[in-house]
């Protein structure tokens, strides 16, 4: 009977009085301006399923401030990665982002109402050399700061999924035994709804070297097939992509995506 005792000990750790809402996390890094100061970002996107959509309207900011920084070591990730444990696991908290400047770390959690945070950031913190920090909880229920002041910027967003495709198709090519090539044709997908701007788009892509086609889709917009060969570099590739994305927001359009053929590639014994 002593395996019933330990099952309802009370030394057995409370769940959270919230259940934490489901999603699939996908963290972006990007580099910004924060109050005129130069700040590495990260944002849970995956988030974006459940914004405003979970009760979760209480928004938790904790800024983690270094008091030395003489330290070998700075203490800031080891307290993120710690406090977004406590959080999630006592509270149910959503860790939606952080924004990171020199000396100082901004988390970003969103909670149920009402939640008592103080005591365990104490727990989690108290001991941590060379660090202190400072707590603010304001209402949020339509994640108005994930969505307006944490979420990535398009050109982010397109280069952490450039960086995506590219460990794919290398990985893939790696499985295969077979190296990755300097240069190869790189198709490219582009969404008009407006016949007109697709024209006037694909002009101005035929003069840039691009092969194009079209294509009807279900939705009854159109998607543009640009083709060209081009350097295999992550590099190139953001500074090609980049620019599509910019002269098809010039003519209304939406860059979609970008895919290799590794069949097309010949690959010399």
């Amino acid at each position: 009977m002593n395996w019933i005792k330990r099952l309802f000990s009370s030394d057995s750790p409370e769940p959270p009085r919230y259940e934490k809402p489901l999603y699939q996390s996908e963290w972006v890094k990007y580099d910004s301006e924060h109050h005129d100061e130069q700040a590495h970002i990260g944002v849970d996107v995956g988030c974006k399923e459940i914004a405003g959509l979970s009760r979760q309207p209480s928004l938790c900011i904790v800024t983690l401030l270094l008091s030395q920084t003489s330290l070998r070591e700075s203490p800031l990730d080891s307290a993120e990665e710690a406090l977004n444990r406590k959080l999630t696991a006592a509270l149910g908290a959503t860790y939606a982002g952080s924004i990171h400047l020199h000396t100082k770390k901004l988390l970003f959690f969103y909670l149920p109402a009402d939640e008592p945070v103080e005591d365990h950031m104490s727990d989690v913190l108290s001991n941590t050399e060379g660090l202190s920090w400072e707590v603010k909880i304001v209402s949020d229920p339509d994640w108005k700061v994930f969505t307006h002041d944490l979420y990535p910027p398009a050109d982010a967003l397109l280069m952490h999924q450039n960086a995506k495709n590219y460990q794919f198709y290398k990985e893939q090519q790696e499985e295969g035994g077979l190296p990755w090539p300097e240069y190869g044709n790189i198709y490219h997908f582009i969404m008009f709804k407006d016949e007109d701007n697709l024209s006037k788009c694909r002009a101005e892509l035929i003069k840039l070297g691009f092969e194009v086609s079209d294509e009807s889709q279900e939705n009854q917009s159109v998607m543009l097939e640009v083709k060209k060969e081009e350097k295999l570099s992550l590099d190139h590739i953001n500074e090609v992509t980049l620019a599509l994305q910019k002269l098809a927001l010039t003519f209304h359009g939406t860059y979609e995506d970008w895919e290799v053929n590794e069949e097309e590639w010949d690959h010399e014994d």
